[in-house]
């Protein structure tokens, strides 16, 4: 289908990277998206779409559209039981963290003299029909433990053969990482997202997977997050907007730099507080859960975000998660 001009009636509208699938009481509609705007507390969005790549680009406006953002949800370690938010059928993707298990440098003498440490993942969650991301953190192996790691996370379990798989790729936040910043081990993200490609296009992670990478936009310019797209991020998971102000800045000027246009932009949403004993717990729980709220609504009206990512690390994270759920602010 082609669109000069054209207006549709859709009950949900699905961002897919630079692909728009429209779903009307009749039929889908699937174009290839180059922007997207919509007046802020309005229901009509206009896209702009490019029809066919070898012809001009044109505009959909779909009135009374639901946006759909991607929704991801870390997976839980420890005591912390998400199995409640999983139900809620709100998540189109689980995280699956990769914690560091050596944190001291006699840990590192004794990994250098054995076999590569087990590459085994967080249990999976029983759903087939969402993307399941796994991370893959530099953190002190060498390339040949990440590019193993890369093929074991990626290749499908028999249970799962149907699922989507990503990488997400990090450094890792190992405590020993910033003293061997001179040195060319161990790998940074950037040599990550290239040797992922070399995978994939060689054969050895099936071409569907997805390769994903990680941003601070608190620390770092938007010259990186451009830097990691020339890389091959095809999507990109940032860090919580804790600073906004200093968020909405970053943010600006990776729209200006048309950068939203090129990767998914994830954002991540959910941060447990210290709780204040001078406030008291409940006034401090009260606190801290409005003030996600209001978070949430700032990032769902950010232009050009692909999404959100929710990381309740704690058991009171994920009660928070589910009271935001039952109170309609998360974005369905």
């Amino acid at each position: 289908m082609q669109f000069t001009k054209a207006t549709l009636s859709a009950t949900s509208v699905t961002t897919l990277g630079h692909q728009v699938l429209v779903t009307t009481t009749r039929q889908q509609v699937s174009v290839k998206c180059t922007s997207s705007w919509a007046p802020r507390g309005s229901k009509r969005h206009l896209f702009n779409v490019d029809h066919s790549p070898s012809r001009s680009t044109g505009s959909l406006i779909i009135v009374k559209a639901r946006v759909r953002h991607l929704i991801s949800l870390e997976k839980c370690t420890g005591g912390a039981k998400d199995s409640a938010l999983w139900n809620s059928d709100l998540f189109g993707a689980a995280v699956y963290p990769d914690l560091p298990t050596i944190t001291s440098l006699w840990q590192i003498q004794l990994l250098l003299r054995q076999a590569p440490a087990s590459t085994q993942v967080a249990s999976h969650v029983d759903r087939p029909d969402i993307m399941h991301v796994h991370s893959v953190a530099a953190q002190m192996r060498s390339q040949r433990q990440l590019r193993e790691r890369m093929i074991h996370v990626a290749a499908p379990a028999h249970d799962d053969a149907g699922s989507r798989r990503s990488l997400l790729l990090l450094s890792g936040s190992h405590p020993v990482r910033p003293l061997l910043q001179w040195t060319s081990w161990p790998a940074d993200s950037f040599e990550m997202l290239r040797m992922a490609h070399a995978l994939r296009d060689a054969g050895s992670i099936p071409k569907q997977t997805g390769i994903w990478a990680v941003e601070n936009p608190l620390v770092s310019s938007p010259a990186r997050l451009k830097q990691k797209i020339d890389a091959g991020a095809e999507a990109v998971l940032t860090q919580p907007p804790l600073l906004w102000p200093l968020f909405e800045t970053w943010m600006e000027d990776v729209v200006r730099q048309n950068l939203t246009s090129q990767t998914r932009l994830l954002i991540e949403t959910i941060q447990t507080f210290e709780m204040q004993e001078a406030q008291g717990k409940a006034a401090m729980a009260e606190f801290c859960q409005q003030w996600t709220a209001d978070l949430l609504q700032k990032i769902a009206e950010i232009q050009g975000i692909g999404g959100m990512h929710l990381m309740p690390v704690t058991a009171g994270g994920v009660r928070m998660a589910l009271r935001l759920i039952k109170a309609g602010k998360l974005p369905a």
